[in-house]
């Protein structure tokens, strides 16, 4: 060969060319069945007709797809992007939808998977004319921190707490656990403030046996702050007979601090040997809010059964 050196330069130049050109879409792939499976990265293709373009792209758990569709400037038509399950039913509500023509040149949507098992999402590109797809997966953030869970709360005594959860319904949330010892004849006093959080943040402070409010009536230790700077306070007198180990759950989104107080009042006169007054709620905004809310609403359903039943004896 008398230009070695000249041809091989020449190869290399035409190798990195087409690593960069932009992946067209394989034929066929124009059902569900016979979708190409695509994986991170940039492709075109064109559709029209009756020959539309399906591609498949598996999510790994707790992962965001973002798709960005795209269409050449001064191409005729329009394209639609739409999402469907592995057995052809369309998402309407929870999958990606998006149309673009000469008119809107891109769009770009994501899909998020929570889970902890990789899910596959079929999408078909249907109208008319040429479009480019573009794929990227990312990791979702962790937002979980160590005492997220009752099973490894914070076991906590005097003092002032430091820290802050985050609740997003799409990723979870991260929602802290704080456990107090508090020994018989001893009141519990808690006072919840916000530091810092966006406009519509709220935090809450439920404890008891670890669940969430609602579990009872007389098991609601329940204070709420919704702006930075507001603060609310709860007490719990504990006349178990015995040490109780209570939980403070903290949720919402923003900073805050808790402050813990455990008050021997057994040589304060006060009367915690009855059973009728077993976990005596002392003060609390949030949860007397409630018990008047619940006791407002027995009085409505008793006057109105009261009506229901007068006028039945009137017949």
């Amino acid at each position: 060969m008398r230009y070695p050196f000249a041809t091989i330069l020449t190869m290399a130049i035409l190798l990195m060319i087409s690593s960069s050109i932009v992946s067209g879409e394989e034929e066929p792939n124009n059902s569900i069945t016979l979708a190409e499976r695509i994986g991170e990265g940039a492709y075109n293709g064109e559709v029209g007709g009756s020959d539309d373009d399906f591609f498949e792209v598996e999510l790994p758990s707790r992962s965001k797809l973002t798709l960005s569709l795209g269409k050449p400037s001064g191409d005729r038509g329009s394209v639609h992007l739409s999402t469907f399950d592995e057995n052809g039913v369309e998402l309407w509500l929870t999958g990606v939808s998006m149309t673009v023509s000469e008119y809107s040149e891109m769009d770009t949507d994501d899909l998020l998977n929570a889970g902890t098992s990789p899910v596959s999402y079929f999408f078909k590109i249907s109208g008319s004319g040429n479009y480019s797809l573009k794929v990227e997966i990312d990791p979702l953030p962790q937002i979980e921190d160590e005492h997220s869970s009752k099973e490894t709360a914070l076991q906590i005594t005097d003092g002032i707490y430091y820290d802050d959860v985050t609740t997003d319904y799409t990723l979870g949330s991260d929602v802290d656990y704080f456990m107090v010892k508090v020994p018989d004849d001893h009141r519990l006093e808690v006072t919840l403030t916000m530091i810092s959080g966006d406009d519509d943040s709220w935090l809450s402070s439920i404890s008891m046996d670890g669940d969430f409010q609602g579990s009872g009536l007389l098991d609601l230790f329940f204070g709420s702050v919704y702006e930075p700077g507001e603060t609310d306070s709860c007490s719990w007198v504990n006349n178990e007979g015995k040490t109780v180990e209570y939980y403070l759950i903290i949720e919402g989104n923003g900073e805050y601090s808790i402050e813990v107080n455990v008050e021997d009042i057994s040589d304060q006169g006060i009367d915690v040997g009855s059973s009728l007054t077993r976990g005596v709620l002392i003060v609390c905004g949030g949860g007397i809010f409630t018990m008047i809310v619940i006791l407002v609403t027995v009085i409505v359903v008793i006057m109105i059964m009261r009506r229901k039943d007068g006028g039945s004896r009137k017949n």
